[in-house]
């Protein structure tokens, strides 16, 4: 079994968001999360600055904003459409968003 070097578990979670680039926004889902980050998939590229704005929207609460940077993206291909897997770490999360990914993960 491989080493894992995170120090958040991640959990398998696909929620809507919507990322807010220099250019408009984003629609997207997550894959997993993690108190720490998330990973998304979408079929647009927000264009930013490292660091993007997003908002998740848990099915079972409200939604949470948050801010996050991008650490890493892969264009990939499926069905002849051209997706984007975006690895993102959070940097702000409000208190209450925190107690609800906290709550959901766990």
């Amino acid at each position: 079994m491989p080493f894992e070097k995170r120090r958040y578990p991640r959990a398998q979670i696909a929620w809507p968001v919507t990322l807010i680039g220099l250019d408009g926004l984003a629609g997207g889902v997550t894959y997993n999360l993690s108190l720490a980050g998330t990973l998304v998939y979408c079929f647009e590229m927000p264009d930013t600055d490292e660091n993007v704005s997003l908002v998740l929207k848990p099915v079972e609460s409200q939604n949470i904003l948050a801010t996050a940077e991008m650490v890493w993206s892969n264009a990939l291909i499926s069905n002849n459409n051209k997706m984007h897997a975006i690895g993102l770490c959070f940097t702000q999360v409000p208190d209450r968003g925190r107690q609800i990914l906290s709550e959901i993960i766990s």
